[in-house]
């Protein structure tokens, strides 16, 4: 399992930057916050963004006090109807598997998950209206 987890994982760094194609319903600015849980806070060890800004190719991470940035990887998974993109702030450790984030919509929001070779934590995303 652990095999074709590091394989997926370089296919998705040798694709780079690739033209998402990402479905309306997930386009706009929307405000994150994460859904506590039981176990370790993984949220208070990886920075999560407080808002996301979703177009048709990019996704821009906004994690307050000017710290915004653009990850290199973004692609639409239709069999799981989700967007996926990765970290794009620097990583604690080089011995950490850099995180990768699952978005869905749900409803009027997104439902995302933090993983690298387990789920560490979900976010939740609510549209900003009027932008």
């Amino acid at each position: 399992m652990r095999i074709l987890i590091v394989i997926i994982f370089f296919i998705l760094i040798n694709i780079g930057s690739v033209n998402a194609d990402v479905p309306d319903k997930f386009i706009g600015k929307w405000s994150v916050t994460f859904i506590p849980r039981e176990g370790f806070p993984w949220w208070t060890q990886i920075k999560y963004p407080i808002y996301l800004e979703i177009n048709q190719s990019l996704v821009m991470m906004d994690f307050g006090h000017d710290i915004k940035c653009t990850p290199n990887i973004l692609f639409y998974d239709d069999e799981i109807d989700a967007i996926v993109f990765n970290h794009c702030l620097p990583k604690k450790s080089e011995l950490a598997f850099a995180p990768v984030f699952i978005f869905s919509k749900i409803k009027r929001n997104l439902l995302g998950k933090v993983v690298t070779y387990k789920e560490l934590f979900e976010l939740e995303g609510k549209l900003l209206e009027g932008l």
